[in-house]
């Protein structure tokens, strides 16, 4: 089975040395889509930093398979004092 690695750039990056073994790449994206679930769960106010964050896969021949990427953005007619009626 091929095994796929997740690293996460957000601010810095986190190489994932170990991966994870996947009977193909669908179910790889799948996991991606997953774990990006996840880690933004884990932490949801630093999505709202202004900066990227971006989870690649690649495979064992360290080869960028994709990235998801993910950045929130501000509306500019929306006065800050507002946002917190739309917080979860």
């Amino acid at each position: 089975m091929p095994r796929y690695f997740f690293d996460v750039r957000d601010g810095e990056y986190i190489r994932d040395e170990v991966g994870h073994e996947f009977a193909d790449l669908e179910a790889a994206r799948i996991q991606a889509v997953l774990l990006s679930t996840e880690l933004l769960k884990e932490n949801p106010s630093k999505f709202w930093d202004g900066e990227e964050w971006q989870l690649e896969v690649r495979d064992e021949e360290d080869l960028i398979l994709f990235m998801l990427t993910f950045m929130a953005t501000n509306a500019p007619h929306l006065p800050k004092r507002n946002l917190t009626r739309y917080a979860t």
